[in-house]
């Protein structure tokens, strides 16, 4: 028996139903109110106890939408698992598919019109970068956007420069251009609360094709620039076969409408930020890695 059998066994889930997954968990039914988030790998308590008080903060700025509520923080074997309160609708990847154009237009100006809302959920004191910290050293306290971008990028690339090689990428080349490019984002920008990974996985819909939640605060979310959440939510879009070039192009036009050139940058900018930090889930996530390995491609044309 796995260890994950071993924890359906002891919640009595029997013929366990898998909700939902992203890069660090696994989400499955549980009861008729909860769900059970099952991680992948090693998770810091502090981080854990930290992510309850992020989302007990998150819902007093009367989002729109819901965000997840921790009821318990358990571990077996090592392996941790959260008991989370079950949050209505149903994953945007789940159902898009089978929406009619007009659905998809719609629910494509709601998905963008719910992530524009964070933009009220401010950090005034933080420093700038990750809301998390890795185990080892204590984070750095960015006091520059910049700073944080231009370091945090090729954290991966020892690991996987050879991989990018192989694939046609001269990484001497994307950071020197990379580098230069970051100068084009801003260097101070108002210290929003970043999501981080906005992407249909993460977003949940109700009958009706509005948005009822947003889902998995993690290690992607940062103190910093808003529009970072706007070019994922469109830059993101390209993981999916289903959704069409024109879709994308609509939904870029639209951000583009509300936020003017400077989505463009950003979109330019970040994807390349993502593109190396996926770098390295080649094996865990193949969509992933052909995702960021096209962006990285296409930037360095």
């Amino acid at each position: 028996m796995t260890i994950q059998q071993e924890i359906f066994s002891i919640l009595g889930i029997k013929g366990p139903v898998l909700l939902g997954e992203g890069s660090e968990s696994q989400t499955y039914d549980y009861t008729a109110d909860k769900v059970v988030k099952i991680y992948k790998g090693p998770v810091e308590q502090d981080n854990l106890d930290h992510l309850c008080s992020i989302y007990t903060w998150l819902s007093t700025h009367h989002l729109p939408f819901a965000v997840p509520e921790i009821y318990a923080i358990e571990s077996h074997e090592g392996t941790v698992y959260l008991i989370e309160k079950k949050l209505a609708g149903r994953p945007i990847s789940a159902v898009y598919a089978q929406l009619q154009m007009y659905e998809r237009q719609r629910l494509l100006s709601n998905y963008l019109e719910a992530v524009r809302h964070l933009q009220g959920v401010v950090l005034p004191t933080q420093p700038y970068g990750s809301i998390f910290h890795a185990p080892g050293p204590s984070p750095v306290p960015y006091q520059s956007w910049r700073k944080f971008l231009r370091e945090t990028a090729p954290l991966k690339l020892p690991q996987t420069q050879d991989d990018l090689r192989q694939e046609g990428i001269d990484v001497a080349r994307l950071l020197e251009k990379f580098f230069q490019d970051i100068e084009n984002a801003p260097d101070t920008p108002e210290k929003n609360f970043v999501h981080g990974d906005y992407f249909f996985g993460n977003v949940l819909v109700d009958d009706e094709l509005e948005i009822s939640a947003v889902l998995d605060v993690s290690w992607w979310s940062v103190v910093g620039d808003h529009l970072m959440d706007i070019a994922g939510a469109v830059m993101f879009l390209d993981l999916y076969e289903y959704v069409t070039p024109q879709e994308i192009a609509s939904l870029t036009q639209q951000a583009l409408a509300l936020y003017g050139p400077e989505i463009l940058t950003a979109i330019r900018i970040y994807g390349v930020y993502y593109s190396l930090l996926l770098s390295d889930c080649k094996l865990l996530d193949p969509a992933a890695y052909s995702w960021s390995i096209k962006r990285l491609r296409e930037y360095m044309q």
